[in-house]
């Protein structure tokens, strides 16, 4: 075999091998999305527990919670580069501290830019308490490729990623390993811009194009062979 002839034996090779994988992947997350939507309905099926009871226990959640007494800690965090329906916009988190529990960091939904990028005008927090939701573990969060920006002075903190160590050194409390999600309306709870099902779409796409390398070399090498 020629030096040109093996080189292509071993970039075809290694192209359907790379493709196989990403497939394997993406349909390995959408076991994990189906996991967790089923783990969801699980907890928003049960009956809701006292929120500092499963924050002071270190429950790994999903489980849904009820509201509970303490103080909301500033500033605002909004998750930016939020992207829902082909808007960009912001995810909103605050910081709750329940009596007698570590301070959790509670998400309050979606809001998005307007034309001019002016910050969006933020929901009411709820008076005396923490809202009822579902206590979710953490999320995974970005690469972490420089420092978070300074904490402003007034008004909300504008982040491009979650990241708990570094929020909870900058706000001075422990900050639980998980996020409680505003509201138990399944639909809500459960929404995800990448379902299983598009997973899967994706997978098979990866996979087709293994097998679109497979076939091209195929018929190369074949015809490489009749010239013979």
């Amino acid at each position: 075999m020629s030096l040109q002839r093996l080189l292509l034996s071993l970039a075809a090779l290694a192209a359907i091998a790379v493709f196989a994988s990403l497939g394997r992947w993406q349909l390995g997350r959408a076991e994990l999305k189906e996991q967790r939507e089923e783990a969801l309905a699980a907890a928003l099926a049960a009956a809701p527990r006292g929120l500092a009871d499963v924050l002071a226990a270190g429950h790994p959640g999903p489980v849904r919670v009820r509201a509970a007494a303490g103080r909301w800690l500033e500033p605002a965090l909004l998750l930016d580069n939020q992207v829902r329906d082909r808007r960009n916009g912001v995810r909103v988190y605050r910081v709750f501290q329940p009596d007698g529990a570590p301070a959790v960091l509670v998400e309050l939904g979606w809001l998005p830019w307007s034309p001019e990028r002016r910050l969006p005008s933020l929901p009411e927090l709820p008076s005396g308490g923490s809202p009822e939701g579902v206590l979710l573990p953490w999320p995974g969060q970005a690469l972490a490729l420089a420092p978070l920006p300074p904490r402003p002075g007034r008004g909300p903190w504008l982040l491009p990623r979650i990241e708990r160590e570094a929020l909870a050194a900058a706000l001075g409390v422990a900050l639980y390993d998980g996020v409680l999600l505003a509201g138990v309306d399944p639909a809500v709870a459960i929404e995800d811009p990448m379902p299983p099902e598009r997973h899967r779409g994706y997978a098979v796409q990866w996979f087709a194009l293994a097998a679109l390398v497979a076939i091209v070399y195929g018929v190369l090498s074949w015809k490489h062979r009749r010239r013979r």
